[in-house]
């Protein structure tokens, strides 16, 4: 900084400033209405001025700096990632729908009739999707949802469901999805058993105080857990792509 202070300061003392003269003829004029005769501005000062404004530009926008003081412009933060709906539930971690695809050992359908998913999370082979509330879909007040689909190698355990899950209070029906077998339950959250591919039994809780469809092809089980009515839940069910 010193050595721009030191360039002004010699151009000052080069530059043709205009001289004091005349002054006195101006006011004199100036009291008897006449116009008071205008100098021209030197070429100079404009160049001086140019030359000024030119420096000061250019350390404004690089940086502001005083002696002892050194102001530099931030840069903006990134803004924090938004967590996707359903984080926390304990469905996984968070994955787009094609790293669903290419991760899991089963192919990975969605139903149509919802649309794209809010979230999608995978967990242990299992791919969970997540659909916030809106005009179809009521929200539930312990998860914010409006409905979960999952999706996994599993083949659902009949002899429970039709045997043990009365006792709890839900009730148990026998659905057909297309040419699938499926179930459809209602009454209060309850857990549901499957059989893997190993043999062995898998419980699952269901999130959502709302009703569960669950049906099985080719092998996977789906799940559709949302407040809706069975015909409706079955039309979605029917909708997978």
């Amino acid at each position: 900084m010193r050595d721009l202070e030191r360039e002004l300061e010699r151009l000052g003392r080069r530059l043709d400033y205009p001289e004091g003269r005349g002054i006195p003829e101006a006011v004199t004029a100036r009291l008897l209405g006449e116009p008071a005769p205008r100098r021209p501005l030197r070429r100079a000062v404009l160049l001086a001025a140019v030359v000024v404004l030119a420096v000061a530009g250019a350390a404004v926008a690089a940086r502001f700096a005083l002696r002892g003081v050194f102001i530099a412009p931030e840069p903006t933060p990134a803004p924090a990632p938004i967590a996707p709906p359903g984080e926390g539930l304990g469905l996984g971690r968070p994955v787009t729908l094609p790293q669903a695809r290419a991760e899991a050992a089963f192919l990975v359908r969605m139903p149509v009739a919802l649309g794209d998913p809010d979230g999608v999370f995978l967990r242990d082979g299992r791919v969970t999707a997540t659909y916030e509330p809106d005009e179809r879909l009521q929200r539930d007040p312990r998860t914010g949802l409006g409905a979960l689909f999952t999706q996994f190698q599993a083949s659902i355990d009949e002899e429970f469901l039709l045997a043990k899950l009365p006792e709890t209070g839900t009730t148990v029906e026998r659905v057909s999805v297309g040419d699938a077998p499926g179930f459809w339950l209602e009454g209060a959250p309850h857990a549901v058993y499957y059989v893997d591919e190993a043999g062995e039994v898998v419980e699952d809780t269901v999130r959502l105080a709302g009703n569960v469809l669950l049906w099985e092809r080719d092998g996977v089980t789906y799940r559709l857990e949302a407040d809706l009515p069975r015909e409706r839940a079955i039309a979605i069910a029917s909708s997978l792509r």
